[in-house]
């Protein structure tokens, strides 16, 4: 499955636990976070898709996250940053 695919299937996940995607610019990596009372994931549209689908796959696990109903392949790709 190619990378923005993964992305897009992630990012319809995180919504599932009310947890946002925010795509930044400028002087930040990303990762995750709370603004009031709302989880939010960070990450810089600037860097590698690669990048950016590792801080979503380890905010995944940060937040024991149970994502064992995504497609194997998506599940395989966030199992690599266990």
């Amino acid at each position: 499955m190619k990378p923005q695919r993964i992305l897009e299937e992630l990012e319809n996940f995180l919504n599932t636990f009310n947890i946002h995607l925010e795509k930044a610019m400028g002087n930040v990596k990303g990762g995750f976070c709370r603004i009031r009372e709302d989880s939010v994931i960070v990450i810089n549209r600037k860097i590698p898709i690669e990048e950016q689908l590792t801080i979503i796959a380890t905010a995944i696990h940060r937040n024991d996250l149970d994502y064992s109903g995504l497609r194997p392949s998506v599940r395989d790709y966030v199992d690599r940053f266990k």
